[in-house]
């Protein structure tokens, strides 16, 4: 499937298409462009109108291909169609208005798409010379990925295997469900994340229903997910050794689907209390909190704060029957990483982890 795409010459994309019976051309009234009459005379004194369409609305960046914007474009939501369109050297969209994207620039009819991620991913694998930026590259692309749907769970994966082989042929490391042996310290640094716009009830995130990767994978969640990264200009302490690190290919794509995943790590642990506290007032938040040795706690909710302030699980425990509710249970806690951060603008030492008492847990 990549190849084809990465081969292609042209794709052709229907924006407002859920399924291969819709049909290509974009329909629905509520956005059908309106025209104006210009009414005017012939020499002869006949008269006549010509018609012309009013000004398509202004997209101020490249959010005309943005996937929350599944109203109309319900196939930018879909999984496969991310690294369909970021493998295909050019692509031209029917939507509201028509749309374009290359390798080395994005346009629309109204004038206002910027050059977008397509634009970013090309410029990365064909300049960019330090591993440290395409890792960063990686973690980004995961991070939209992640939010797309998929009609199979165990497609994760396979519908995101072209783009590894691509990052594989430049940073020339081992593949490991969608993490990289030579950075997996950092990438090994992802959390649950819901997108704004989501509206679920409960959690965002939750296990497939058949195993697909194994849990230090973002692979392994159904649903968002985001990175802890350094602050910029700071580099990553790690404050763990890997021992070793494997996975089995489940078929003939090695960079695709796996059937079992083996991590062993070599660190400091403390021991913790997750909690778990219904929440009285609202009837559609579950309240985690883990007490450290510290004593001071971190509140775990499905409302998950910007860049891991808090603490969070990767779905909901009582739900998957790991814990009843109103309990508690004894953790540990990995110290993975750490990196320099400023508060008020002073520098502070490392930390052992990204933010300050933020650790992960495995």
């Amino acid at each position: 499937m990549a190849q084809i795409f990465e081969g292609s010459f042209l794709t052709i994309a229907a924006l407002s298409s859920k399924n291969d019976k819709d049909p290509l051309f974009f329909k629905d009234e509520k956005y059908a462009p309106s025209q104006q009459g210009h009414p005017g005379l012939k020499k002869d004194g006949t008269a006549y109108t010509v018609y012309s369409r009013t000004p398509l609305d202004y997209h101020p960046s490249d959010n005309f291909l943005l996937s929350t914007i599944d109203e109309c474009y319900p196939l930018v939501k879909r999984a496969w169609v991310y690294q369909e369109r970021l493998l295909s050297p050019r692509i031209l969209y029917f939507g509201k208005e028509l749309g374009w994207e290359c390798r080395e620039a994005s346009a629309c009819e109204c004038s206002g798409m910027t050059n977008g991620m397509k634009y970013e991913h090309s410029l990365s694998l064909t300049f960019t010379q330090s591993t440290s930026q395409l890792y960063l590259q990686w973690q980004n692309m995961i991070e939209e990925f992640s939010r797309l749907c998929l009609s199979h769970e165990d497609d994760r994966l396979p519908a995101f295997s072209g783009l590894a082989q691509q990052f594989q042929s430049r940073l020339q490391s081992a593949y490991l469900a969608g993490l990289w042996k030579d950075n997996l310290t950092a990438d090994l640094l992802w959390y649950a994340y819901p997108a704004s716009h989501d509206k679920a009830p409960r959690y965002y995130t939750r296990k497939p229903v058949k195993w697909r990767a194994p849990t230090w994978s973002w692979a392994s969640l159904e649903g968002p997910v985001r990175y802890l990264k350094p602050q910029e200009d700071y580099v990553l302490t790690s404050f763990v050794e890997i021992m070793s690190a494997e996975c089995i290919p489940s078929s003939v794509d090695k960079l695709g689907a796996v059937s079992e995943g083996r991590l062993v790590v070599r660190g400091s642990t403390r021991p913790a209390l997750l909690s778990h506290k219904d929440d009285c007032e609202r009837a559609d938040t579950q309240h985690f909190s883990m007490l450290g040795i510290d004593t001071r706690t971190r509140s775990i909710t499905n409302h998950f704060k910007v860049e891991g302030q808090d603490a969070n699980v990767d779905y909901d425990l009582i739900e998957q029957g790991l814990m009843e509710p109103n309990s508690d249970m004894s953790i540990h806690c990995l110290h993975i990483a750490g990196a320099p951060f400023d508060r008020y603008g002073k520098e502070k030492e490392v930390q052992n982890s990204l933010k300050e008492n933020t650790v992960t847990l495995v």
